[in-house]
């Protein structure tokens, strides 16, 4: 009995040692990475912004062959999300909050109750397309989440560095992008009407 008390008690200091350190640290972050990507900023826009194209390029997706991955009715535009459920890669669902054609596409990440706000700016330079994917997120107080903290660039940036890397790749090679026109609706672009032309797709904004 006397040995299972000092157990209890020894968990008991643990918790609260850890409890106190959780205070201390931060419970804000963001992970910021960017390249150049030797394609037409519509063109890498339209990767970004319909999420039926990331199984193309993201490092997320392609983890995980066995991914089960569940896309809403629409795979562009405000509301838009795909959901999926991983073994390796943890469940998830990321949801398409903006998009400003061809300059920018935000979306909001939730795994598994962590949520954090993903962006893509995207802006035209003498080499093609400049882009800037960035994630942030604030954890509140929750101390198990806070310690994740100080790990995530190390974590995360890696993944970002390989994404924009692949969007390299593919950018230069869109056979695989449907040529129909894709209609974006309900988005940000505050009520003007926007058409993205490309060699592979057509995206019209309301």
């Amino acid at each position: 009995m006397k040995i299972l008390k000092r157990v209890l008690l020894t968990v008991g200091i643990i918790i609260g040692l850890l409890l106190v350190v959780s205070l201390f640290l931060p419970s804000t972050y963001e992970i910021k990475r960017e390249g150049t990507i030797k394609a037409p900023t519509d063109t890498v826009f339209m990767w970004v912004a319909d999420l039926k194209n990331w199984n193309g390029w993201s490092p997320w997706n392609q983890a995980d062959p066995k991914m089960k991955i569940t896309y809403s009715a629409e795979t562009i535009g405000t509301g838009s999300s795909m959901q999926w459920a991983s073994e390796s890669q943890g469940n998830g669902k990321l949801t398409i909050k903006s998009l400003m054609p061809p300059t920018e596409a935000t979306y909001e990440l939730d795994m598994e109750g962590m949520v954090s706000t993903g962006k893509f700016s995207l802006a035209p330079d003498a080499a093609g397309t400049k882009l800037i994917w960035s994630m942030s997120g604030d954890v509140g107080m929750n101390p198990l989440y806070k310690f994740f903290i100080p790990f995530m660039d190390g974590m995360v940036g890696p993944d970002f560095e390989k994404g924009i890397n692949n969007l390299q790749k593919r950018a230069s090679v869109t056979a695989s992008i449907t040529k129909t026109p894709v209609h974006v609706a309900n988005t940000s672009a505050k009520g003007l009407p926007y058409m993205v032309k490309t060699d592979v797709a057509v995206c019209q904004v309301d």
